[in-house]
């Protein structure tokens, strides 16, 4: 950590050099990288088979602005930089959640390459809101991602290849279709993990995770 820590300093410096004395103290390393991640998003979106380095260095700058932060208000109360700064990580939120629900399916079956972009940006949320929870409420209610995460990425009906909802496998005459956006472990697993931190110190959403894993309970014989 430390070593890495050097190094992205080093790099900001070589970055950031420039004859004129800035106006205002330059970022952080971890706060420089995590806006230049941020503000390179769209890449992400682009060669998504070269993504997963990318969510992880993302989830890991995320977590450590989010500890500083909150040293910083436990010392001195916050200041407006980072208030600014918490501005700018509920809105990259926001950002990522409608980004989810906006995306397709990629996962073919179970066994095959997971979904890298979908399951970095759900294990992304899953971290700022561990120092986010009043975006917990926003997210769910607002945007509907705990909707999407059972109804579309978990548990999204069968249907036929035209597209119709299967009601009864008596009456298939074809191999029906999976839209599920999450057949894979590692998406799956990533899922779940957003449900678990949307559900955790927050009643209403806990409940409402509640009562859509009940009617899918499958009985023991």
């Amino acid at each position: 950590a430390a070593n890495l820590t050097s190094a992205m300093s080093r790099l900001q410096l070589a970055a950031s050099s420039s004859t004129e004395v800035p106006a205002s103290p330059p970022d952080a390393p971890h706060v420089y990288f995590l806006k230049l991640l941020i503000d390179r998003l769209p890449l992400a979106t682009e060669y998504v088979y070269a993504c997963e380095g990318f969510f992880w260095l993302l989830e890991r700058l995320v977590d450590k602005t989010y500890v500083q932060l909150n040293i910083e208000a436990s010392e001195s109360g916050g200041s407006v930089r980072s208030e600014g700064l918490r501005a700018l990580l509920s809105d990259f939120l926001l950002r990522i959640v409608r980004l989810i629900k906006s995306l397709g399916v990629v996962e073919t079956h179970a066994l095959a390459s997971e979904d890298r972009l979908l399951a970095g940006l759900m294990s992304v949320a899953a971290a700022a809101l561990r120092f986010e929870p009043g975006m917990k409420h926003t997210i769910a209610e607002d945007l509907g991602i705990i909707d999407e995460l059972f109804d579309t990425c978990l548990f999204a009906p069968l249907t036929t290849t035209d597209g119709q909802i299967v009601e009864s496998f008596a009456s298939l005459v074809s191999t029906p279709v999976s839209r599920c956006k999450c057949k894979t472990r590692a998406s799956r697993r990533a899922a779940f993990k957003l449900l678990a931190e949307l559900a955790r110190d927050n009643l209403p959403n806990y409940e409402a995770v509640v009562r859509q894993l009940i009617p899918r309970q499958v009985p023991h014989s």
